[in-house]
């Protein structure tokens, strides 16, 4: 009987110019980590290596490759465009030694540029859009040699031609786990000297212990910048009972004390949101959390002064708002549908709270021209001055 494979290897590669004094202060990509999840809770043996933790991770995972080769199934690469030269040296090196082994890459960039990515050296497999789906179907078939041509969302060559079926099936919320730690040295990550997130935390004296749970995918909305809508991604979203379960288990299991809702936007479903306030009250939990939110939403006395003091009894929190421009021509332009107007209103609502709001603004847009440049330039200095007045 012929070796059946079943160990699935993920990468986490590390970013332009990184540094290696913090390792830890960041979580490993969390793409990696929900498809290791899933590939676990389906029987396969998952390894995850982790090159913004471990400056070694290179040699590590040639080591680890001598050792299982007959074990792996394939090699899991989540790819952006600043990875993309660290990328390349790790496949050149994977199919230099072991050039039988399987290379399957997916995330942003492939999934934008999936020929171009194909054309990459080492490359048999590029996943497209949202991939656990793809994920577990290719581990399934390569693991008994089987017929892999039939799995939709994925990209490869075949006779010098290159193939690729849409995906029409997206990434379903109900049948995806939460983040499985248990795949990565956890400790690693929550005892850390510093976090990139702690100056968003600045009334919290404690030493930050983070966590990131997935709570939504995709998003309704549509900014023409925006990755979700160039792939058609919908919004999907964990109930507020999914949620505040999860917090507490993490609570538990490694006293965590502040969460990353990975969420295009946690506001967008109001029923959810008051649901989870009520289900955190009557158990009396405590937290921090740091989220995405729309300027649009502090409007029509959604997000008011009562809901923040209602946030404020529970932990301290961190909204992270796009206002990508001060300027309503180019607001409209990328589709954003908010005004500057919504914009000063959130400014003016978050001035009353002790939340910590990040606003991201994008300067040098196409055909936006100086004029245009500076009425943006207008915005963002009320919003520092504003910021300034506060901290005094």
């Amino acid at each position: 009987m012929d070796h059946i494979k079943n160990l699935v290897v993920l990468v986490n590669l590390p970013l332009c110019n990184y540094s290696y004094k913090d390792k830890g202060n960041v979580y490993p990509a969390t793409a990696i980590l929900l498809i290791g999840s899933y590939l676990k809770k389906n029987g396969f043996e998952v390894i995850i290596v982790d090159g913004t933790y471990d400056e070694q991770y290179e040699s590590n995972l040639l080591n680890l490759l001598e050792k299982r080769s007959k074990d792996i199934v394939y090699i899991g690469l989540s790819v952006m465009v600043v990875q993309i030269p660290f990328a390349l040296d790790l496949m050149k090196s994977i199919k230099k030694n072991f050039s039988d082994l399987k290379v399957v890459i997916g995330g942003a960039h492939p999934s934008l540029y999936p020929s171009e990515s194909l054309k990459y050296l080492g490359v048999d497999f590029v996943v497209v859009n949202e991939g656990t789906h793809a994920a577990i179907e290719l581990a399934n078939v390569l693991s008994k040699g089987d017929d892999f041509t039939k799995i939709k969302g994925i990209c490869y060559l075949k006779d010098n031609q290159i193939s690729f079926t849409p995906n029409d099936k997206i990434d379903d919320l109900k049948e995806l786990p939460f983040f499985d730690f248990s795949l990565i040295e956890a400790e690693n990550y929550l005892d850390v000297k510093s976090s990139v997130y702690t100056r968003e935390f600045p009334y919290f004296t404690e030493k930050l212990r983070i966590m990131p749970i997935l709570t939504g995918l995709g998003c309704p909305y549509r900014c023409e910048f925006c990755i979700n809508v160039v792939l058609k991604r919908k919004y999907r979203f964990r109930s507020a009972l999914e949620i505040i379960t999860e917090i507490k288990n993490l609570q538990k299991q490694y006293r965590a004390n502040t969460f990353l809702f990975l969420d295009e936007d946690f506001f967008i479903n109001k029923k959810r949101v008051l649901e989870f306030l009520d289900l955190a009250e009557k158990e009396s939990l405590k937290f921090n959390f740091r989220t995405w939110c729309r300027a649009d939403h502090f409007k029509d006395d959604y997000l008011n002064d009562e809901l923040f003091k209602r946030f404020e009894k529970i932990g301290h929190m961190s909204l992270a708002i796009g206002a990508e421009s001060g300027n309503d021509d180019i607001l409209r332009a990328i589709r954003k549908d908010i005004t500057k107007h919504d914009i000063i209103r959130s400014i003016k609502t978050l001035d009353k709270t002790k939340v910590f709001a990040r606003y991201s603004f994008m300067i040098g847009l196409e055909n936006e021209s100086m004029a245009e440049i500076k009425i943006s330039i207008s915005c963002f200095s009320k919003i520092l001055l504003s910021a300034f007045i506060k901290d005094k």
